[in-house]
């Protein structure tokens, strides 16, 4: 019973990871919903359904909003709750740029993976934990080896390295950030805004940023 729990868990996370694919991308090439529902279900059923903490989805939704407002995307809201035990959360933000082009889709993909990478940053990781935006930005990445013509996993080292070195650079902003989560369950812009270091601002990470991604993933 617990196995088909999962299963139909990791059913529903598919189903909802596919159904909310922005149409930008509706002439990449993703595989079918059922790839997804295979992969969610194998890694719960080895690994245990992820009952994510307060904290974890605190830090989660903060690395969301460090890596969004180091790329110069204005974060809109974030929040977290709790629904029959486990804890959820979500942050939105404003796009300056276009899904449609491999640029934009590399700078989306460092902002899908921040929530991640930021609860492995904190050791408060687990292995089925975002498997949803896991998923996305995985397929993204080999549509994105494709279009560039380079070995396959190179754009997804590109993401993860990028991401990584914005949280690693501010997360002292980024646990200012989780706590005032934790203590409100919910920030709005100008809190947001208010909360942040202004080193987000940093002339060298915009440099950084800027050299991969134009330099090296726009091929569009």
């Amino acid at each position: 019973i617990a196995d088909l729990d999962l299963i139909r868990e990791g059913s529903s996370e598919a189903n909802r990871l596919m159904s909310a694919l922005p149409m930008a991308l509706k002439d990449v090439p993703f595989d079918s919903a059922i790839e997804a529902c295979k992969w969610v279900g194998q890694v719960q059923l080895r690994h245990g359904y992820d009952r994510a903490t307060k904290k974890q989805t605190a830090v989660h939704e903060a690395g969301h909003i460090v890596a969004v407002q180091a790329l110069g995307i204005q974060a809109t809201s974030s929040r977290i709750w709790r629904v029959f035990g486990r804890w959820n959360g979500v942050t939105t933000w404003d796009t300056n740029h276009s899904q449609a082009t491999a640029q934009g889709l590399f700078l989306r993909n460092v902002t899908v993976l921040a929530g991640w990478r930021a609860e492995i940053l904190s050791g408060i990781s687990h292995p089925s934990s975002s498997l949803d935006e896991r998923f996305w930005v995985e397929k993204n990445s080999k549509a994105l080896d494709q279009i560039r013509g380079v070995p396959l996993g190179t754009s997804m080292r590109a993401t993860e390295q990028l991401t990584d070195r914005i949280l690693t650079e501010y997360k002292p902003t980024m646990n200012t950030l989780a706590s005032a989560l934790i203590e409100r369950g919910r920030l709005e812009a100008i809190e947001i805004e208010e909360l942040l270091d202004s080193a987000l601002n940093d002339k060298e990470l915009q440099e950084l940023v800027r050299s991969q991604t134009l330099g090296g993933v726009n091929h569009a």
